[in-house]
Formats: structure tokens, sequence, C-alpha cells
């Protein structure tokens, strides 16, 4: 598998690495201030980190990210800012169809003192098995180390928002099936998890969205099938988050960090309409 160059220098504010760090066992997504945006207006999106689909606004910083581009039918095109840019991603619409910025962040890590942390995150993602595995190959039960990555996705729609969503090449992926501005929402949302360009199955995903009215976001857990496929129910109409995650050995990188383990993970944010 090939995976993004990290550059092993890199100068970040200390700010940016205590939050990221900080923000383990949590979503980072991409958040855009209207999933609807008429032609010649800019789409507007924050960098978020979080949990339950609350959390801290990042602006832009180009020293963490390896990738972040707007994808739509024409092509694909590099996010432009300035350090400090907020919202982090602000660029003028000049076609109408489905808008879908992609984000690969650097890598960030975290150290879990106690082992009694490591263990309520892993099992927290049904991951059991990483545990045994921890175990069998003797890694400490303090001071363990991990590395990860976040790639997160977004569905925008700029006038009726036709297209289609496709693979994007990140090393775990959420690819939306349906259109939410076009299609067919009688069934809800068809979404299709990719680890390694190859479909994940029997994965968990975790779905956050927002009923009218509240101010804090419904969880709902769902396990894709043998073609890494799930359907994300319509539930009311509002903003979605849905996100995925794996656990694997480190990348070259992680293991000069001295990480035991590497986690990748995955978001897509959509809304659905209110009727």
């Amino acid at each position: 598998m090939i995976y993004p160059r990290i550059s092993s220098l890199i100068l970040v504010p200390i700010f940016w690495v205590l939050s990221l760090s900080s923000s383990l066992a949590h979503e980072f997504w991409i958040e855009p201030l209207s999933y609807k945006v008429a032609l010649g207006e800019n789409i507007q999106a924050n960098l978020k980190n979080g949990q339950d689909f609350k959390g801290t606004t990042y602006s832009y910083v180009n020293e963490i990210f390896t990738r972040f581009e707007m994808v739509n039918k024409a092509g694909t095109e590099p996010v432009k800012g300035r350090r400090g840019d907020r919202p982090a991603l602000n660029v003028v619409t000049k076609q109408k169809g489905l808008h879908v910025p992609v984000y690969a962040s650097t890598m960030q890590w975290v150290r879990y003192n106690k082992f009694e942390k490591f263990e309520a995150f892993i099992r927290s993602k049904k991951m059991d098995w990483v545990l045994a595995v921890h175990e069998e190959r003797g890694f400490p039960t303090e001071k363990i180390m991990e590395t990860y990555y976040r790639y997160a996705k977004s569905l925008i729609a700029v006038g009726t928002g036709a297209g289609q969503d496709r693979f994007l090449g990140q090393p775990i992926e959420i690819v939306a099936l349906t259109n939410p501005f076009t299609s067919d929402l009688s069934n809800g949302v068809d979404v299709q998890v990719f680890l390694g360009g190859e479909p994940y199955a029997q994965t968990d995903v975790q779905i956050y969205h927002y009923v009218e009215g509240s101010t804090d976001a419904v969880e709902d857990r769902v396990t894709t099938d043998s073609q890494g496929r799930v359907t994300i129910p319509a539930f009311e109409g509002g903003p979605f988050l849905i996100n995925a995650m794996h656990i694997r050995d480190p990348r070259p990188e992680g293991i000069k960090k001295g990480s035991h383990w590497e986690s990748i993970w995955a978001t897509l944010t959509y809304e659905l309409p209110a009727d």
C-alpha cells in the first residue's frame, strides 16, 4: 500500500500538537457553514475536532495536512489559503454540481500513561483483538505510544448538487453511494467503507446526527456487510457525521517515533433535507 509522504521534520505550533494529540478517540471532520450554496457563492467549511459532533474549530495550517482538495465533475483542485484562515476552507464556486472537499492529516501521536485508558479506547471501538496482540508482543502496559492519521470528506451541493461521490484514494475512506441532495432517501443513505482501497467488511461505523430543536447529537452504530456497505437510516433532516476507523502496525514514521500502534480514521459529513 502506498502512503502519503510525511515530512520527517515539521514545525507545528504547540497548541496544534497538544490539541490533536489530546483528541484521540475523538472525530475529525469537515463542517460546511452551509451544505447547499448557489453558483458564484463561496463554499466555506471549518475543520473540526471533537466528540459527539461538537468540537474545536481549527484554522488553515498547511504543515498539518498532506492533502486538502476540492473534487467536482471538472476535476480536482488544491484548497488554497493563508496560515490562520478561518474558515479553513473558503473557495468560490465556478460550476454547479456535487463538490467533495477531501482532507488528509500528517502524523499525530498520543501516549497512554496508563493501560486502562488504552484498553478503554480499544474496547470502545470494538477492536478487542488489539489487546491480545499487544500482550503477545510484550508491549508495555504504560506509556503506550500510538500514532494516528485523519481522513475527512464532506458532500456539498452547488445548485442542485447533481453528481456522485467516488473513492478518492485515501487509506481509509467512506464513499457515499447515495447522493443526499438528489436521490430517493426513503431507504436512507448507502455508504461504503474502504480500507487500503478494498471494501472494509464487518467494521463498526458510528453515526452522529442532530434532531431538529436539539443541541446534542444523537449517536447510532451500524456494521458494514461483506462488501463494506451499510445503509445510514435517514432519521430526520439535518447534518450527519459518519465515522469509521482501523488500528494496525505503524508505518516507518511511527516506528521512528516509538509507536506501538497506528490508527487511521475516516469521516464523512452531509446534510439531509428537513422535509
